[in-house]
């Protein structure tokens, strides 16, 4: 997805192309976007994944690796490019939210089915 970000005055929007996907699949997509573009680095990671919870376990390999769903990579750029923490907290929060409900109907659904 191509997103345009806000400019200060008399610059141009940034345009990012943020790759989705399993790690498979992005790293196929970003072997497609052109070498022209110019990519960018995040620096180290949150400590876990929020998205290594328990509906999907990452492997200590991956983890150890720094790797962190799609959002949670958007949330990580933002804050080094210098938006203000409590709006990418708030925008990490429904992610939480998210998972955390997730969590809850999977195991509603397994105490129905195991029973």
């Amino acid at each position: 997805a191509a997103a345009a970000a806000a400019a200060p005055e008399g610059c141009a929007p940034l345009e990012l192309i943020v790759v989705d996907g399993t790690w498979a699949q992005a790293k196929l997509l970003a072997k497609r976007v052109p070498p022209s573009v110019p990519r960018v680095a995040l620096a180290a990671a949150p400590q876990r994944s929020l998205f290594g919870s328990s509906l999907r376990e990452q492997s200590a390999e991956r983890a150890a690796q720094g790797r962190v769903c799609t959002l949670e990579a958007v949330g990580m750029l933002a804050l080094q490019m210098g938006e203000p923490p409590g709006e990418v907290e708030s925008l990490l929060g429904y992610l939480a939210t998210f998972i955390g409900a997730c969590e809850q109907t999977v195991r509603r659904v397994s105490r129905r089915t195991c029973s």
